[in-house]
């Protein structure tokens, strides 16, 4: 399981960033999709549709900034919220002409920002390598950061319900054991991602608990829905603080 250590040695010490944090383009293969296509899709249907010059964004774990470049100059403040201050030092050296951006460093659970602070909270490709519990710390600081009206878009792992059960009973089975829950909970013989045990059904209970409502869960979308997240079994859930 990625624990907050996990995190740190992953993120702030081992990851080389070459990219800038943009290394999906296995991902947009798997759609047969080129990847500014598919990343260019992704930002039409989840973020355009919440930023604004009006709008008061946090990022939760925004690495290098790859989708901060885009947040950052068509919202009127942005909170780039991280565990590791190596990716926040890499934005703030990224970001150094931006004036609206505050660089915030998190114990792994919390968003340390005041309470009804933001319109919008985003985070892609980081909540897949975040234990449940802390997964479940975040999505109650959701309700209490975002504005009544505001919403969160949280991309995060969708293993199955079957497989989560499948795991606990097939830990001390060594190799055979792995592959069988992995092939269960994401439909994989190998290469699980380093994904956490954590589905959109218990994502959903939690936001419920939280007060919060879930405008949407799906792993696609662009034309035909061919671009998706699928390759590992992720969602991506869009959560709505009511009035």
């Amino acid at each position: 399981m990625p624990t907050k250590d996990w995190n740190r040695e992953a993120w702030g010490r081992e990851h080389t960033w070459e990219e800038g944090g943009d290394e999906w383009s296995g991902m947009a293969a798997h759609c047969k999709v080129p990847y500014p296509e598919w990343k260019q899709g992704l930002i039409e249907a989840f973020l355009l549709p919440y930023i604004g010059p009006e709008r008061d964004v946090v990022e939760i774990a925004p690495g290098h900034g790859r989708w901060s470049e885009t947040i950052i100059p068509l919202s009127r403040s942005v909170s780039l919220v991280d565990l590791n201050p190596e990716c926040l030092q890499a934005c703030k050296e990224r970001f150094t002409d931006a004036s609206n951006v505050d660089y915030v460093q998190t114990d792994g659970s919390s968003i340390p920002v005041p309470d009804a602070s933001a319109d919008f909270v985003w985070s892609f490709d980081s909540f897949v390598h975040i234990d449940p519990e802390d997964v479940f710390a975040y999505i109650r600081e959701l309700a209490r950061v975002l504005r009544p009206g505001g919403f969160a878009v949280i991309h995060h792992a969708d293993k199955t319900d079957a497989g989560l059960a499948l795991a606990p009973k097939l830990a001390d089975k060594g190799k055979p054991g792995k592959v069988a829950t992995r092939v269960v909970a994401q439909h994989l013989l190998r290469g699980d991602g380093n994904r956490s045990n954590l589905n959109g059904r218990m994502v959903a209970e939690e936001a419920e608990r939280a007060g919060l409502r879930i405008a949407q869960q799906t792993d696609r979308w662009g034309p035909g829905g061919r671009s998706t997240v699928t390759r590992y079994h992720d969602v991506i859930t869009t959560f709505h603080h009511p009035r």
